[in-house]
């Protein structure tokens, strides 16, 4: 959890702050540490101590939290389009700065649909929420994420606030546009085996909206779930620890669009919600288009038919 930030910089430093700001997210390669970079840089520079970054989900229907930072989790949480700050601003493609909502509305509106046996992971979020802004960023006529923060103050942002955020909007979807991978390594490694001491993993699979469960607790869906199962099922087979991202993108069953697929930031979404939720199964990049798949725990895989359990 990160410390509680310093008071937004005023106007006459966001020029100062946002050219830093930049420099530094330049002098980072890969996207998921740029990103990270990002979202740190809003509270070293600006004093934004509470931020998400969503991308639109599979469906078109959601948003998904892709990265946050200065909260204990949430990563993979989704906001319905049309729900809440965060909804309504990806919904109509604008900027919205809210600084008078209630969080417990917020909350309310996000996790509409939360109910008993979805899928669902909870929102991160400030309980005594004062303050509000959501910007977004569009490439190509589509919407490529929402960036939003918050500050338990009243009236903390401004229409400064709102335009310096713009633009680091949009740096980051600049950013997130995917590199051309590079074929360095047929991925032939062998995996090690785990200590067959440590208890078996239960991987159960819902092939109808490509949700995962491990031990009978939810990890992701729709595309990230269909790269999870597809690469534990590849290791299960082949005895292999690494992949590229070629062969994700040949690969018919992950139902990848043919154009802008954004393989790159479902893999990333993947990798953090692993990491923060279930670190004994982890995707570690190992140069441009590779990475290793690594789990320390036996495992049993099974699919499932229905599209709840």
């Amino acid at each position: 959890m990160a410390e509680p930030s310093e008071a937004p910089a005023p106007l006459a430093s966001k020029l100062v702050a946002l050219a830093r700001l930049s420099a530094e997210v330049v002098a980072t390669v890969e996207l998921d540490a740029r990103i990270t970079e990002v979202l740190a840089s809003l509270e070293r520079h600006f004093g934004y101590g509470h931020s998400m970054l969503f991308v639109p989900a599979d469906d078109g229907q959601e948003l998904t939290l892709l990265a946050c930072h200065g909260y204990a989790g949430g990563v993979g949480a989704s906001v319905r389009l049309g729900e809440g700050t965060i909804g309504v601003a990806g919904e109509r493609r604008r900027s919205l700065r809210i600084n008078n909502l209630p969080r417990a509305f917020e909350l309310a509106l996000a996790m509409q649909g939360a109910k008993a046996g979805e899928r669902a992971i909870p929102l991160p979020g400030l309980p005594d929420v004062g303050s509000q802004a959501a910007v977004t960023a569009v490439v190509e006529d589509r919407l490529a994420l929402v960036l939003y923060v918050e500050d338990a103050r009243r009236d903390a942002f401004g229409p400064d606030d709102t335009a310096a955020l713009e633009t680091v909007a949009s740096l980051l979807a600049v950013a997130m546009r995917e590199l051309p991978d590079e074929t360095e390594t047929s991925g032939a490694q062998p995996s090690p085996a785990p200590p067959a001491s440590v208890p078996a993993l239960s991987v159960r699979y819902y092939e109808s909206d490509g949700s995962v469960f491990f031990d009978d607790e939810y990890v992701i869906k729709s595309l990230p779930g269909r790269i999870l199962f597809r690469l534990l099922s590849l290791q299960k087979q082949t005895g292999r620890s690494e992949f590229t991202k070629k062969e994700l993108r040949l690969e018919p069953t992950l139902k990848l669009p043919p154009v802008r697929d954004n393989l790159d930031t479902r893999l990333i979404l993947l990798r953090r919600r692993l990491a923060e939720r279930f670190p004994c199964v982890a995707l570690t990049p190992v140069g441009r288009g590779r990475f290793t798949l690594t789990v320390d725990r036996p495992y049993a895989l099974t699919t499932a038919a229905p599209a709840y359990p």
